[in-house]
């Protein structure tokens, strides 16, 4: 998904948040550089909800450690934004705390302006099929 975001052509951060976790994938024209899983216990999480709450301060720290890496040892240019999944409220007020911790240009997954589909997905269907398109999306070859 994160290589066919208009983004990638200069390089894209894609964050997929999870419960308790989330999934920070660094590509540039289609190549994977970086792909980490963030975890949010100890980033704020409040055993009683649910979802963890994800400390926006700490966070930005950890993207700013990826970015970083992605830059100095991968020798690669600044990625300057940040795509986060699925779109949902949780992911409209994280996107509204990371532009104010950093300087990345914040955006909401919309899969309907990434795939060519008749019929765009609703938002509660983007979020429940996320991970269904990015699988049906891979073009893996079978080494023989």
């Amino acid at each position: 998904i994160s290589a066919l975001l208009p983004q990638d052509q200069v390089g894209v951060a894609l964050l997929v948040l999870e419960p308790h976790h989330g999934q920070l994938v660094l590509t540039r024209q289609g190549v994977l550089h970086l792909a980490r899983r963030v975890e949010f216990a100890g980033l704020g999480a409040d055993p009683g909800d649910g979802d963890a709450a994800i400390d926006a301060a700490a966070l930005a720290l950890e993207l700013q450690r990826s970015l970083d890496y992605y830059e100095s040892s991968l020798g690669q240019a600044a990625i300057t934004d940040l795509v986060i999944a699925p779109n949902s409220p949780r992911a409209a007020a994280l996107a509204a705390e990371l532009g104010r911790e950093t300087s990345l240009r914040m955006h909401l997954l919309d899969l309907a302006g990434v795939l060519d589909c008749p019929n765009p997905p609703d938002a509660d269907l983007q979020r429940s099929c996320l991970y269904a398109v990015g699988a049906a999306l891979r073009d893996d070859a079978p080494a023989l």
